[in-house]
C-alpha cells in the first residue's frame, strides 16, 4: 500500500457550481505524496460527475484518489469521520468543496510542520466575496499575535480569538484517536479544534494565505440556515463541550471563554426574542459580560451585539441585512 505524507478529505454535497474549481486546486498542488478521499453524502445534484470528469483530466493523480459513497445523508461531520477513517496519511487536512486553494498550500504546510515538529500548523486565509478577497489573519486578535503555549490555543478555540476552521490546518494523525466527531452541523468545525488544539503539544503558524473560503455559496449551510436548527445544533454543541470538559477534568472557569465564542456565532443568527434563544442554548452564557470581555469584536459589534440583551434583536437582524448588502453576498 502506498504511503502518503498528507491526506486530504473532502465531503461532497450540492456543490455542482464549484466542485470543479476545489478539484483542479487540489490536483494542481506542487506536492506529490497527497491522498484524495472525496466522500459523496448522497448530493442530489451533478457534483459527483463533474469531480469524476476532472479526475480524469489529471491521470497523474487518478490512482492517488478515493471516493466514497455515503449510504445515506449524514451531515457534515460524519462525513468529515467518514474520511478521516479511510484516510492513511501522517497528516490529515480538510478541504470544502465550494472552496479552493494556492498551488503551493500543502507542501509549505507539510513543510512547517517537518521543520517545526508541530502537531499543528496553521495558515491565514482568503475570504473571496462576489467582487473582492480578503487576506484574513489565523489570530484574530492583534495581542495574540505571539502565542507560544499551545495549551491557550484550546482557550482561544472556543472564544474565537483564532480561525476556527478545519479548512486551514494540517494537524497529525494521531490526534484524532480521541476526537469525537460531532453529530450537528453549525459551528462543528470549532468542536473538531477545540479537540484538536486540547491534545496537541506544538503548534505552529505560517503567516501566509493559502485557503480560499467561499462567501458566495448560496447553498450552504451559513445561507440556509434557520432559527430552529442554529438553536438545535448549538444546544447540542453545549452539551458536548460540557461532557468534553467532564471527561478531561477541565477547570469549569474556563467555560467564559465558549461562552464568548457561542455569543459571537449565535447573536448574528439570532431572528428575534434572542434572551429565549440562547436560555435554550445554555443560559449559563446569557450574560452581557461575555460580550463586553471579547477581545475579537471591535466596539461597533460589541455595541451592537449588546442589543440583544435589551430586547432590540432587529439592531443585529438589520446589521446582518446591510453587512451582506456590502458584501454583495
Amino acid at each position: 500500500m502506498k504511503k502518503y505524507d498528507v491526506s486530504v478529505i473532502v465531503p461532497v454535497y450540492n456543490v455542482e457550481k464549484f466542485i470543479q474549481k476545489c478539484a483542479v486546486s487540489l490536483f494542481e498542488q506542487d506536492h506529490d505524496s497527497i491522498e484524495y478521499i472525496f466522500v459523496n453524502d448522497c448530493t442530489p445534484d451533478n457534483s459527483m460527475q463533474i469531480l469524476q470528469d476532472v479526475i480524469d483530466m489529471y491521470p497523474n493523480r487518478k490512482d492517488d484518489v478515493r471516493i466514497i459513497n455515503n449510504p445515506k445523508n449524514i451531515g457534515l461531520g460524519q462525513t468529515r469521520k467518514a474520511g478521516f477513517d479511510a484516510s492513511s496519511a501522517k497528516y490529515i487536512m480538510f478541504v470544502d468543496s465550494d472552496d479552493w486553494t494556492q498551488p503551493d498550500m500543502i507542501s509549505s504546510m507539510y513543510q512547517k510542520a517537518k521543520d517545526d515538529d508541530a502537531d499543528i500548523v496553521c495558515a491565514d486565509n482568503f475570504i473571496n466575496y462576489n467582487k473582492t478577497q480578503v487576506h484574513q489573519k489565523h489570530i484574530r486578535v492583534s495581542t495574540l499575535s505571539d502565542i507560544t503555549d499551545a495549551k491557550k490555543y484550546f482557550l482561544y478555540i472556543m472564544a474565537m480569538y483564532v480561525s476556527v476552521g478545519v479548512w486551514d490546518k494540517l494537524s497529525k494523525r494521531e490526534l484524532f484517536d480521541s476526537v469525537v466527531f460531532p453529530d450537528f452541523q453549525y459551528a462543528e468545525d470549532m468542536f473538531i479544534n477545540l479537540q484538536l488544539f486540547f491534545y496537541a503539544s506544538k503548534i505552529s503558524h505560517l503567516n501566509q494565505a493559502f485557503y480560499h473560503y467561499r462567501k458566495t455559496n448560496n447553498t450552504s449551510l451559513t445561507f440556509n440556515s434557520t432559527s430552529k436548527n442554529v438553536v438545535r445544533d448549538y444546544k447540542i454543541l453545549s452539551r458536548r463541550v460540557d461532557e468534553f470538559f467532564e471527561k478531561n477534568g477541565i477547570d469549569e472557569g474556563k467555560k467564559e471563554y465558549f461562552y464568548m465564542g457561542l455569543l459571537s456565532v449565535a447573536i448574528p443568527a439570532t431572528s428575534g426574542n434572542f434572551k429565549n434563544m440562547i436560555n435554550e442554548i445554555n443560559p449559563k452564557a446569557y450574560h452581557i459580560k461575555y460580550i463586553f470581555n471579547n477581545k475579537s469584536l471591535s466596539f461597533f459589534r460589541k455595541i451592537c451585539f449588546a442589543s440583544v440583551f435589551f430586547g432590540l434583536d432587529f439592531v443585529v437582524i438589520y446589521a446582518r441585512k446591510i453587512y451582506r448588502l456590502l458584501k454583495n453576498i
